[in-house]
Parts: C-alpha cells; structure tokens; sequence
C-alpha cells in the first residue's frame, strides 16, 4: 500500500510545475460567530468510480470562501479533510478509496477552516451516515530534527502583515505567498519555499513519505528555502531528506510515532438525496 501511494506521489512530481498551497483562514482574535455547523446548502452525488479526484476549490482562505468545490473526491479524503489528519490516520474498508462523488457545497459568511472542518463532519453523518471512534495507534515513522551548529536556515523577510497558516500543505495550488512550490522537469526538481515553518516542511515530506514525519527541531521561526532533489531515486521522500540535510542541516531520523486515528465503524456508498 505504501509502495503505491509513493509511486503516485512521484508521478505527480514528475509531471512538471506543482504549487503545494497552506490552506486555512488568516488568523483572526474575533472569530466570527457560526449559528449552524452545516453547510447552508451541499449537493452530494455518485460519480463513476473512474472520475478523477480534482482538488478541493474555494472555503476559507481562498478566493472563493461562499462555495466549496470537490469533483471525483474519495470518502477517506473527505474524513481526511473533516478531521484535519493524514490519509493514514483513516481507517476503515477498502472501498474508501474507490468511490468518487461530486460535491458542491455554500458555506456561511466568515467561517473559519475549523469551522468548515465541523461541517465536513456533520455532512458525513448525515448524507453518508458515517460513524467512527478514536484509537491511539503507533506508526512506523520519521522525525526531522536540526543537529546543534548544523542549520543553514534563513529566516524570512515576508512582512508580518502578510497572512499565515500552519495548515498541512496539500498537493494543490496555493493562495499566498506563503508558499512551498515544487518545479523543474528531467530527473531534477526544486522546491522553493517562502515563510515556511519547520512543522509545514515536515507535513510535506510526509505526504511524499506517505507516514508520519514530525518536526523535532523545536524552532519556531518561518524560513525561505530552496534545494534540489532527484526523482528518478527509488525513493523521492529519501532523495528530498538527504537535499534537506546536504542543504539546511536538516536531519531526518527513523522513529516511531503515537497518532491518533479515525476508526470508520459506518458508512454508506451511497449517499443520502439532496
């Protein structure tokens, strides 16, 4: 299972330009107050199994924040998106991975990606009649970690007036400048950064890595970037470690990590009329 998610990852590396955006709404001391934690209005419909998966458009932080599009999305990326973890941290059947649905979906003025993560929630339970619990489980992982006198780090002089998130990085177009972009054809790709955290980096390497990678540098700062890495190695995320530590002084380790999973107990294939 590992090994194909990583072979898709580094097709999609490979295909060329890849901007991977931070997701999330500025942060804000007065947080708007939503009456409801649904959607005032979803369509949810089947679509064939051989749809392609297009990522999420518009919500929070984007340029469309009213409306909320997702054309051949699998449910465990929907669980994924409602519950704010990783694709492993979702467990349940198979066929999780293999039914695609279109969504459209209107979000209320002025909420929040938390807010939005709820409603995510509620519209599982209720189209999908989904039902999970919570498990701590230990996964087979990576910590990302900075020997002492080894950073090449620089701090970013993006201006604080700039908004910023700390949102896991998605394989999607971005919407700031806060950005980590990964470009470059042939074997060679780069990845240019610009006011990342060390936490976001870490999320990125584990979607490539397709298991936990946790950042244990215990720096707080954001920092721009750029290093080379090549993808024609067997392994892209052992390729982007070895750019990361010959580059930045970043070392990744092998570790084991306590998640907390999401356990699918219920849900329905086919979802509940509009």
């Amino acid at each position: 299972m590992r090994q194909r998610k990583m072979l898709s990852l580094a097709s999609v590396l490979a295909a060329g330009p890849l901007l991977v955006g931070i997701l999330g709404a500025p942060f804000s001391w007065a947080q708007p107050i939503i009456a409801s934690q649904e959607f005032e209005v979803a369509s949810v419909k089947p679509m064939p199994q051989s749809s392609p998966q297009h990522p999420e458009t518009g919500g929070p932080g984007t340029t469309d924040p009213g409306q909320i599009t997702w054309s051949g999305v699998r449910l465990r990326w929907l669980l994924k998106t409602a519950y704010d973890v990783e694709l492993y941290q979702v467990s349940g059947p198979a066929w999780l991975d293999a039914e695609h649905y279109m969504i459209v979906a209107k979000v209320p003025g002025g909420a929040t990606k938390e807010q939005v993560n709820l409603m995510w929630q509620n519209l599982l339970k209720d189209r999908f009649g989904v039902v999970v619990h919570h498990e701590s489980r230990v996964f087979q992982g990576e910590e990302m970690t900075l020997p002492k006198g080894a950073s090449k780090l620089k701090e970013t002089d993006l201006l604080d007036s700039v908004p910023r998130t700390d949102s896991t990085p998605q394989m999607m177009p971005g919407t700031g400048p806060n950005d980590l972009i990964v470009m470059g054809d042939g074997d060679t790709r780069r990845i240019l950064a610009r006011a990342q955290s060390l936490a976001q980096v870490a999320a990125f390497l584990a979607q490539v890595a397709g298991h936990p990678v946790i950042d244990k540098t215990g720096l707080t700062g954001r920092y721009d970037f750029s290093v080379e890495f090549d993808i024609s190695q067997p392994c892209v995320s052992c390729a982007i470690a070895i750019a990361l530590e010959q580059e930045l002084g970043l070392k990744v380790v092998k570790s084991t990590v306590r998640l907390d999973v999401i356990v699918v107990d219920h849900a329905d294939k086919i979802p509940v009329e509009n």
